[in-house]
């Protein structure tokens, strides 16, 4: 049902819109003898003809109805939607019943007069046919016109089909792996995975962002961004049909201009929804795919980019057509104009702040504008096209409903963990503290969880912050989930002053929301490789304590630990006793990355004797009792090699650690993929913003 709802979300707007073409597509016959009547209107004593004069005189709108009934006969019913757009705002009560009287009263009575009866400057005060040929030339230019206009229509849709047919492919590719992760074991797929799937675009840079370019996709990211970049070329590009001379005498320019605006207006406009839904926590997409936040927000960037190249593109086109028009000057005192203009400029200011240089310098300040930017651009497409009822709004509905979904979802979460909760926060080491938080009964914990915690504090009770948690068997804390953080700037670091001030403890209130994340199934491969780096002990731990509970037959379990300093090891101690204490089968190394406090050479390795006279007591804790200390920096591809080799069948590695460190396992992997005799997986811990 979950799936479900993220496909409505989707097609939805579809089908609303497929409404909106099937309008323009009517609409060919109405205009057309609208122009019909505007031809012969001198007879019935026009000097033109004005809108006023054409929604309430009886004889001009006799005019209008005998065309559509004489030409069009089975669109007579689309009339009245149509002259209720035209004539709403000139006083003309429209209605089926009042159409129909005007024209049977004009055709039953013998009112109507045939134009070929008349003689130039003769006037009568009596509907009068239509001029047949202007019809038909009009009929012909208009039909080219809004065909340009379905086209961009059906093109949008076409854009929003690539999507869905990407998630289809990505929810088959989920099934498979969470329900037979080992049916897929063959040479093909771990080529594919080699190559196509795991690594980075180049190199092996994907989640430590380069200098000014920011984070790099990972290969197959690339390839759906590429596709879709291409597809949008592709629709912008083709399939335009124009025509001259024509009734209008509008050039060959003008017409590319005109319909080349029209097209990238729409396909920007049928991108909207997509920009929203995948930057949304509460997409069911993620569930679907099992593809990360992060994955989507990669989409979210590059589908907004070319949704601001798409209305720049519509904007300048208005703009020159404007001018070659001259009525730029004008336009720019129209209300759609202005708002348009406005929501262009809303976007590119959006998509130039979104540059991961200044938005790692000060993500919650960049994330409050970027929101207050997003209502002002949806405020002003709205304006654009509503205020002159040109329709294509239900794209804007969409996004709207998806966005209010999510923070609709969001208070929901906070109100099932329980609302404002007291939390008992403590310092652990240096820049760590750890905060044990109450779980909610509504949800079942996993490994890979994470939640969104609100510290209410004066100076970021607003902020919303990722945490991944892990759950504490230790006495008293058994319904509780735990998170450890690393102090940087802003609210840890104010976390961690009071807490300084307060001894080393106390008690904050905080929201928490969630869960989130992925449970990664490393419990069915043969050879689980868990690697952590610092803080990101935090996300593996979970996973070691599961595989220790599940104490499956044959599987091997690796845990490597990576951390700075001794400063370490006071983060975690009671739940490392627990996890290598007793009869515990895995295979469980830390490596120091300087110098060891005391005796010994860096690149040593030590372990204490179990009849070393050591207190299990946290102040005393000494991780040497119960597995090894590597005094050194270890070479990924050296770790992920090892393993890899002496596999006899799966191997699942998962990393939660820095961002350089993720990318030296990912490229490990890469590198030994195929040296493996069974499918080797590669999961990943880590957010990205």
């Amino acid at each position: 049902m979950r799936l479900l709802g993220a496909s409505f979300s989707l097609l939805a707007s579809v089908l609303l819109l497929a409404r909106d073409a099937a309008a323009w597509n009517t609409w060919n016959e109405e205009w057309a003898c609208l122009e019909g009547v505007s031809a012969v209107v001198t007879y019935m004593g026009y000097a033109a003809l004005d809108y006023e004069s054409a929604c309430v005189d009886d004889k001009l709108l006799a005019s209008f109805m005998d065309c559509m009934y004489t030409n069009s006969p089975k669109k007579v019913n689309s009339i009245w939607s149509w002259m209720t757009y035209e004539c709403g705002d000139y006083g003309l009560v429209t209605n089926e019943t009042l159409l129909k009287y005007i024209y049977e009263n004009a055709t039953e009575t013998g009112w109507i007069v045939q134009l070929d009866t008349l003689t130039p400057g003769e006037t009568v005060d009596a509907p009068v046919t239509v001029n047949q040929t202007i019809y038909e030339e009009s009929l012909k230019y208009y039909k080219v016109l809004y065909g340009e206009i379905n086209n961009g229509t059906w093109m949008g849709e076409g854009m929003i089909g690539y999507w869905c047919l990407v998630m289809l492919v990505g929810i088959i590719w989920s099934l498979a792996n969470r329900i037979a992760p080992n049916a897929m074991i063959n040479v093909k797929m771990n080529f594919v995975r080699k190559h196509v799937v795991l690594p980075a675009t180049a190199g092996k840079k994907h989640s430590k962002p380069l200098a000014l370019l920011g984070f790099v996709p990972t290969r197959v990211q690339s390839l759906i961004v590429f596709f879709h970049c291409l597809l949008n070329l592709l629709l912008i590009s083709i399939g335009y049909h124009r025509y001259y001379p024509n009734i209008y005498d509008v050039s060959m320019r003008e017409q590319a201009v005109v319909f080349l605006s029209h097209r990238t207006g729409l396909i920007a406009f049928a991108q909207i929804p997509l920009v929203f839904l995948f930057a949304s926590r509460n997409n069911l997409l993620i569930w679907a795919t099992g593809w990360s936040f992060d994955t989507f927000n990669v989409y979210h960037r590059w589908i907004s980019r070319t949704m601001f190249i798409n209305a720049l593109i519509h904007s300048v086109c208005w703009t020159i057509d404007g001018i070659d028009g001259d009525y730029l000057a004008s336009d720019f005192l129209e209300p759609y104009w202005i708002y348009g203009v406005l929501a262009t400029a809303i976007a590119g200011v959006m998509v130039g702040l979104a540059w991961q240089v200044l938005r790692h310098w000060t993500y919650e300040i960049f994330l409050a504008i970027h929101i207050f930017l997003a209502v002002f651009f949806i405020v002003g497409c709205y304006v654009h096209v509503n205020i002159d009822e040109f329709g294509y709004t239900e794209w804007l509905k969409v996004s709207i409903a998806l966005w209010c979904f999510d923070r609709l979802v969001r208070f929901v979460r906070i109100g099932l963990n329980g609302g404002l909760l007291k939390t008992p926060f403590e310092l652990r080491g240096k820049d760590v503290f750890r905060a044990r938080i109450k779980q909610s009964k509504t949800w079942a914990f996993f490994p890979g969880a994470h939640v969104f915690v609100y510290v209410m504090v004066p100076t970021g009770f607003w902020e919303s912050h990722p945490f991944t948690v892990f759950q504490s068997n230790l006495p008293g804390e058994e319904d509780s989930i735990i998170l450890l953080a690393k102090t940087h700037k802003g609210i840890t670091k104010t976390i961690a002053n009071r807490l300084t001030k307060g001894g080393g403890t106390g008690d904050l209130r905080v929201f928490v929301e969630g869960p989130y994340g992925h449970h990664h199934p490393v419990e069915k491969f043969g050879t689980v490789l868990l690697i952590a780096g610092g803080i990101g002990v935090t996300a593996i731990l979970s996973y070691a304590q599961q595989l220790k509970q599940f104490n499956k037959s044959g599987q091997h379990v690796i845990v490597r630990w990576v951390v700075h300093d001794e400063d370490a090891l006071a983060w975690i101690p009671h739940e490392l006793e627990q996890l290598l204490g007793g009869a515990s089968k895995i295979d469980f190394e830390i490596y120091m990355t300087t110098a060891r406090n005391a005796g010994g050479n860096a690149g040593n390795k030590d372990k204490l004797d179990e009849s070393d006279e050591k207190s299990s007591d946290e102040e005393n804790f000494d991780a040497r009792r119960i597995t090894e200390i590597t005094y050194r920096r270890p070479e990924m591809e050296e770790v992920v090699g090892e393993v890899i080799s002496a596999a006899n069948g799966s191997v699942a590695v998962l990393v939660c650690g820095p961002p350089a460190m993720n990318d030296d396992v990912r490229a490990s992997v890469v590198r030994h993929m195929e040296a493996a005799p069974g499918k080797v997986e590669y999961f990943e811990e880590a957010f990205a913003w």
